[in-house]
């Protein structure tokens, strides 16, 4: 299984989930680590731009697109959440708090795209380790979009 992610230069290829465990997400709250991916590198992009913006003078270089592989033994461990829940964030506390053991990685309906989805990883998993990363170098969010423009004016 091939998923993606874009994440700024400095924690590009980091598979710790640090960044949610200090602020959590849609699918889990502070305090609990986890990969938050795409099965395309598009979609990674929309979440990234509708997350967290962009402004000009950092979207051209700080920006890495990142391509992670499970296992195919791996990836059979997925718990699927087939419609958004009216708290997504308690499906996912659920997931690792009573799931984290047997299930690697949870598939969730994308919020942005909803015909879309996410693949949430617990990094916590035993099989984690087996997660490859490859960093595809630069992404460059093209400047003719209106998140890319610098919002200070």
């Amino acid at each position: 299984m091939r998923l993606y992610r874009i994440a700024r230069a400095k924690f590009a290829t980091d598979l710790s989930g640090e960044g949610s465990r200090r602020y959590g997400g849609r699918w889990t709250p502070p305090g609990y680590p986890a990969i938050y991916t795409s099965e395309h590198p598009a979609r990674a992009a929309w979440e990234n731009a509708v997350h967290f913006g962009l402004q000009e003078p950092v979207a051209p270089l700080d920006f890495r697109l990142i391509e992670l592989v499970v296992p195919v033994e791996a990836s059979a461990n997925i718990l699927d959440v087939p419609s958004m829940p009216h708290d997504p964030e308690s499906v996912g506390l659920d997931w690792l708090e009573n799931r984290a053991n047997d299930l690697l990685m949870m598939q969730a309906p994308s919020a942005v795209i909803p015909v879309s989805w996410n693949i949430i990883i617990n990094p916590r998993h035993p099989n984690a380790g087996q997660i490859t990363a490859t960093d595809y170098g630069a992404f460059v969010f093209d400047v003719r979009l209106p998140f890319t423009k610098d919002q200070s004016t």
